[in-house]
This record gives C-alpha cells, structure tokens and sequence, in this order.
C-alpha cells in the first residue's frame, strides 16, 4: 500500500512539474491599463459569434485556457479575451468602465482583423472578486 501511494505521490508531482509546459494560445494582445488584453479566436473560425471576456482573478484564466472548452467554443465561433491585470473590479458604468471596455474591444478588433468584436454579444466571466463584472 505504502508503495503505491508513493508511486502515485510521484506521478502527481511529474504531472505538476509539466503542467506549466502547455501553455494555452492566445493570437493576439494589446496594452490594457496596467495590463494586457489577450485575445483567443477558434482556429477555424470566419466570423465571430461572441465573445468570453474575463478578467484575471483566480480561476478565470484556467476555465478560458481549458481544453473543453475551448472546443465548445470553436464549435460554435465563439472567441475569448483575458484581461490582466484585472482592470474594474466593480465595472462601475458611471466612472468610464464601459467607455475603457469599448476601447479595449475595438483595439482587438483592429489587431485581430476581426471587425464583428464591436458589436459582438459579450459573455462576462467572474469569480470572486471579478463576480461583480457579469453581474454589472
């Protein structure tokens, strides 16, 4: 028994150690406050039909860079953008959240090519702190 807790001790600390290594794609990115903007596109994807906006937290970058769901998404040619540092907490509409939101959009779209992120539906993601942004 003590044997195979010790191999399954070992194989955790090696699926750890390689955890790192795949890194999840993100095309393009633009400066955002403090920050970065990453945008993900599914790759074969022609025309968005929305778009995931989180922003960096605690577990939003890992649910954005996750295997399945990305494949969701690209079935459906939905995209994603991580947003880090986070930048509104509150997402206060009255002090310029919205305007900085816009801004950010059409920055992306610019670099990306991807023109529909201007008037593409928004899916917030948040969680715990950033909860407030979908609920705003």
């Amino acid at each position: 028994m003590k044997r195979q807790f010790k191999f399954l001790r070992w194989l955790i600390a090696v699926w750890l150690c390689g955890a790192p290594l795949m890194a999840a794609e993100w095309q393009w990115s633009v400066p955002f406050e403090k920050g970065r903007a990453f945008l993900w596109i599914p790759p074969h994807c022609k025309q968005l039909r929305g778009v995931v906006v989180a922003q960096n937290n605690m577990i939003e970058q890992g649910i954005l860079e996750h295997e399945a769901f990305r494949k969701t998404l690209a079935k459906e040619n939905i995209g994603e953008i991580f947003i880090a540092p986070p930048f509104e907490f509150i997402f206060r509409f009255d002090k310029g959240a919205g305007e900085r939101f816009n801004d950010v959009m059409e920055r992306l779209a610019e670099v990306s090519g991807y023109d529909e992120l201007n008037v593409a539906p928004v899916v917030p993601l948040g969680h715990s702190a950033c909860a407030s942004f979908p609920w705003n």
